[in-house]
């Protein structure tokens, strides 16, 4: 198993087990879709959807080694360059997703969608000392580390925290509650596909 199976593998274990009761974790969720309207499709793959009863859908994308942001704004695990910020890559997925559930004749209602970077390998402290460490668009509170992975109990903790979080500065936002099931329905291939 390479170091990005074995770390995703990791912060789903950890996940699934602080789940808060209600919730559903569903990995590695592919799609299809424009980024935009009218652009041409592209795929991608979201490491984490969580749908979270009375919040919404919770999408985490997953980097392991040590992680970093240099003063150009370029991410690096290790000694890699990324192709695309943890951040952006997150919210470009989590929004594809939305709007393949909110496209679908029998989906009613706004989907609210949330999103986080899980970083196993790698302590919050050395990304920077304040909110905006890693930068105005990546921060600190929306990533889960090596200490919020570490138990089940700080699993949950930071998972409030992400939640808390985006909830103050999405106040603004339509809140649904969501039924599992029906959505579960969405993002589980039928039968006929397996």
């Amino acid at each position: 198993m390479v170091l990005g199976e074995h770390a995703e593998r990791r912060t789903e274990e950890r996940i699934r087990a602080a789940l808060p009761d209600g919730a559903r974790c569903f990995a590695n969720v592919r799609w299809l879709a424009p980024p935009r309207d009218g652009g041409p499709a592209r795929n991608g793959e979201i490491d984490l959807l969580l749908v979270l009863p009375d919040v919404g859908i919770l999408v985490i994308e997953t980097k392991a080694g040590p992680v970093t942001r240099d003063g150009f704004g370029r991410w690096y695990a290790g000694s890699r360059r990324l192709d695309e910020a943890p951040f952006k890559q997150v919210e470009d997925s989590g929004h594809a997703i939305v709007g393949k559930i909110e496209a679908d004749p029998a989906w009613h209602g706004q989907l609210r969608m949330i999103h986080a970077v899980a970083l196993p390998d790698t302590d919050r402290e050395s990304l920077g000392r304040d909110a905006h460490g890693l930068g105005t668009d990546a921060p600190t509170e929306l990533v889960l580390d090596r200490t919020d992975l570490g138990s089940d109990e700080a699993t949950a903790v930071a998972l409030a925290r992400v939640i808390r979080y985006v909830g103050a500065t999405r106040a603004k936002h339509h809140l649904v509650v969501i039924a599992p099931p029906a959505l579960a329905r969405r993002l589980e291939p039928s039968e006929s596909t397996r």
